[in-house]
This record gives C-alpha cells, structure tokens and sequence, in this order.
C-alpha cells in the first residue's frame, strides 16, 4: 500500500482500486465530466464577454434604434389626428382622413358599378370591422344604403345590435332613414364627407343625429375630404344627365 510521509510520520494513503472490468466506465465517466467542465467554462466567457462595457453600449444603440415610439392614440385624445410623444412627425393611421379614404374606395367602386357612389366603414378600437357601398340597383332595394349595410356588417361582427364603442365613416351626409338607424343602435361617432344639404339628416335638411327628443345622439364631423367625396358624386350624377341631354 501506497505511504505518505508528512511531519516525520508515515500515514498510509487511502487510494481506490478499480478493477479491470470497470475500467471502461470509469474512462467514459472522467470523459463525460471534463465535457461538463468544458460548458461551464464556455457559459463563464460568455457571460463575461455580455457585461463588458463595449458590448453593453452596442446593444443598447440596437434596442434605441429599432423601438417603437410610443403614440398617443386619437381616440384617447378626442381629436382628428394621432398626437406623437415624439419630435418627429409620424403618419397618423388612426386619424379620420385615413378612415374616410378607405371610405372613398368603396364609393369609387359603386361608382364603377353603376351605382351611387356612397361608401362607409365602421371603426372600433381602431380597426375597421365593417365595410359597405350603395347597392340599391344590384340589390333592388331602396334601404340599401352604404350606412345600413355597414350597420348590419358591424353588428354581425360585434355580436350586439348595440354600436356604442363604434364610429361611422361615410362620404356623403346620412339621409334621414340611415340617421334613424345609427341612433337606433347608439353609434358612439359619424364622421361624413361632403354636406347634402336638400336632405341630410345631420345637420344640412335636418339633424336628426342630435335631436335632444330622442334616446341617443351621436357626436358628428363634417367636412372630412369634402371636396373629394363631393367631386364622384358630382361626376355620376353629370354622366347620369348626359344622355338625357343628349336625346333633348
């Protein structure tokens, strides 16, 4: 047995004998803990590597460059525009404009199919969820207005006939049929374009939107692209003349 001298006496050393069948396993043992060794150390450079100045600094001029500025959304602030946080001046998606020339689209393809170019869509949270245009003539019915098939959309994708935490957004003034129908179902906003004056029912012939005798009125803004969404009622109506002049 092995001796180990130490301060002048002789101790014997406890050493563990492997016998030679478990030689193997115990190679494969030493083998696998110098592997682990191995990744610990690995994972040790690395974590020192992530706490050194240099890097720090890169990955913080990475994380400022690519996060989002944060926006305050209109519908929290009341207005037509989305108001930035920042310096710098941003797209505002949320704002009518943007909500209106969707609108504007579908009235340009009732328009391209013979219909009275009319377009609306209904916005909730932020999101269109319904979207509609003239359809009197396709459908032969004289109660389908943009306005109330955007109403029947909407209230199919609410699952309540109850409209109040959404807006309407049509090109032209509501007539008195359709601004029955959005009082009806308490639309919290109905924002149009252009007026009509000889029989819109929000403000032009009559305001039926915020009539105080009725159970509900709806916040109303006018004038939003005006001059566009008038221009493709004005240009369908002129074509639906001409061949009338034409004949006289």
């Amino acid at each position: 047995m092995p001796i180990c001298r130490s301060a002048g006496r002789s101790v014997k050393a406890i050493v563990p004998t492997i016998e030679p069948d478990e030689l193997p396993a115990a190679n494969a043992l030493r083998t696998k803990t110098n592997k682990i060794f191995s990744w610990l150390q690995l994972v040790r450079q690395f974590q020192a590597w992530r706490t050194c100045p240099s890097f720090v600094r890169r990955e913080n001029a990475k994380n400022s460059a690519v996060s989002p500025r944060p926006l305050t959304s209109a519908w929290e602030t009341g207005r037509g525009s989305v108001v930035s946080s920042a310096v710098d001046p941003i797209i505002a998606l949320e704002s009518d404009t943007y909500f209106m020339r969707e609108a504007l689209r579908l009235a340009t393809k009732a328009f391209e199919l013979d219909e009275v170019p009319i377009g609306a869509v209904v916005v909730r949270a932020g999101q269109i969820i319904a979207r509609a245009y003239n359809q009197v003539e396709l459908l032969t019915d004289a109660t389908a207005h943009a306005e109330m098939l955007a109403i029947t959309q909407a209230e199919a994708s609410v699952g309540d006939w109850r409209l109040g935490d959404c807006d309407l957004f049509v090109t032209k003034e509501p007539c008195a049929m359709c601004a029955g129908a959005l009082v009806h179902v308490r639309m919290r906003r109905v924002i149009f374009g252009c007026a009509d004056d000889r029989s819109g029912a929000a403000g032009g012939m009559i305001n039926l939107l915020q009539n105080p005798a009725l159970n509900h009125r709806c916040a109303v803004t006018a004038g939003v692209l005006a001059n566009e969404c008038g221009s493709l009622l004005q240009t369908f109506f002129r074509r639906k003349r001409q061949p009338v002049q034409n004949e006289e």
